[in-house]
């Protein structure tokens, strides 16, 4: 299957060995073929693979390291020779003795300068309902929030994405619990015309890096093409006890959602200080559904009763949140489905991290 047409980046984190500089690094992989120089901290695109360095790349003790924190960072790449270019680097930083540690991580820019704001909203509702799924191939410091640099965005509900007037509003409402806008999963700082995926782990193995590319790429197209939510009806006129507009309503809402929520995301979303779940259930009349990943429980309403309850559920078909729902919506062939479940096997335990 092809892949896309669309550019695209990444940026790879990483630690240089005792005695490596920043500048011997860029020499020895020139010499390889591939013009790479270093450069100090900046966010300009160049034509060139650049290293620079990096205030989050720390020691395996949480230090921060300016001397052997390294992020090479790829110019703007295209089909086929951009996957040839990133195997040669990465398999250049393994031969130079290059390292990566949980404080690193692998970060992909997808072209999107000129996608209109509904695609954006559609990508960030696609991205949010499938977060479970992104958590279940990656190891635990890359799952929920539990990195300062790539925090969940579950906590927007449909309605709250639906409601931002521009992509500027939205990179602000997915970067509200971060501790800058930009470290999320989904980042839509508009530097460079791009959608940054944060969320991936550290890694020097071109398979891996490749594999989520064509992944952020093909939920990159599929955002493009239109996708159908089973969007949640306003509630029941006939449960006066939760009253529209609510924050018990709001909390109804991402119940109702494929995904769910935690209690976390109910109360970020409300302002609660704490909740019960059940007793909100309880006002629905609906059966509340639980699930656990680790130490994060989440919570759905019932899908048969949810679907009573949308006005849409007759016609859109229920989005099934798993590996193979994932493929099946962003039409991935059968190499990188069968990655994509190896690695969620692999990882199906509280993992701290992996590259």
């Amino acid at each position: 299957m092809t892949i896309s047409n669309r550019t695209y980046a990444v940026e790879i984190e990483c630690r240089l060995p005792d005695g490596l500089s920043h500048t011997a690094a860029a020499a020895a992989i020139s010499q390889r073929g591939i013009d790479c120089r270093p450069e100090g901290y900046n966010h300009s695109t160049r034509t060139w693979w650049k290293v620079i360095t990096d205030g989050s790349i720390r020691d395996n003790q949480g230090n921060t390291d300016y001397v052997h924190g390294a992020e090479f960072v790829a110019p703007v790449l295209r089909g086929e020779d951009g996957f040839r270019q990133i195997t040669e680097i990465m398999e250049a930083l393994q031969d130079l003795g290059v390292t990566v540690n949980k404080y690193c991580g692998l970060h992909v820019h997808v072209g999107a300068t000129h996608d209109s704001l509904d695609f954006h909203k559609t990508l960030a509702k696609f991205y949010a309902a499938y977060e479970s799924v992104f958590d279940s191939v990656m190891p635990k410091s890359r799952r929920a929030s539990n990195n300062l640099f790539c925090r969940s965005i579950t906590h927007a509900s449909r309605q709250q994405i639906d409601a931002t007037r521009s992509v500027s509003d939205l990179f602000a409402l997915l970067g509200r619990q971060a501790s800058a806008p930009r470290y999320v999963k989904l980042n839509y700082q508009r530097k460079y015309g791009t959608v940054e995926f944060r969320q991936h782990s550290a890694t020097l193995e071109p398979t891996k890096a490749i594999m989520w590319v064509k992944t952020c790429l093909r939920m990159t197209d599929k955002a493009a093409s239109g996708i159908s939510f089973n969007d949640p009806a306003p509630v029941s006129p006939t449960t006066p006890k939760v009253r529209r507009g609510s924050k018990r309503a709001i909390c109804v809402d991402m119940l109702m959602r494929p995904e769910g929520a935690t209690r976390e995301e109910m109360l970020a979303a409300t302002g609660w200080p704490t909740i019960s779940v059940q007793d909100v259930v309880s006002r629905t009349g609906m059966e509340l559904i639980s699930t656990r990943m680790g130490r994060r429980i989440t919570y759905r309403l019932n899908q048969a009763a949810a679907q009573a309850h949308s006005l849409s559920a007759a016609a859109t078909p229920t989005m099934e949140i798993s590996v193979d729902g994932l493929c099946n919506m962003i039409g991935s062939p059968n190499d990188e489905r069968e990655y994509l479940k190896r690695r969620a096997a692999n990882l199906s335990g509280a993992i701290d991290w992996a590259a």
